[in-house]
């Protein structure tokens, strides 16, 4: 899948990423994690400030431990999230 056809379909859906925490990513539209190729993933990262070789996990719910950024997050991303750690 190229970068390009991302735009739009995934956003960061917790709410401390900005503050050191762990970022979750949410997915929607016809954007799947199980689809993301290893740019794809390595975009994403980028683009949430971390570096290619940060650690990831991909959820098919919402992790209970994440502070979701608003109420909605956890029921409008029913494609899957990808949890970004350090790095």
């Amino acid at each position: 899948m190229k970068n390009e056809h991302l735009c739009g379909r995934w956003s960061i859906v917790s709410k401390t990423w900005q503050n050191g925490g762990e970022t979750l990513v949410g997915f929607c539209g016809d954007v799947y994690p199980h689809d993301l190729n290893e740019e794809n993933i390595a975009y994403i990262k980028a683009f949430c400030g971390y570096a290619p070789n940060a650690v990831h996990e991909i959820h098919a719910r919402f992790p209970e431990h994440i502070t979701p950024a608003y109420p909605a997050a956890k029921t409008n991303f029913i494609n899957g999230f990808m949890l970004i750690k350090g790095g």
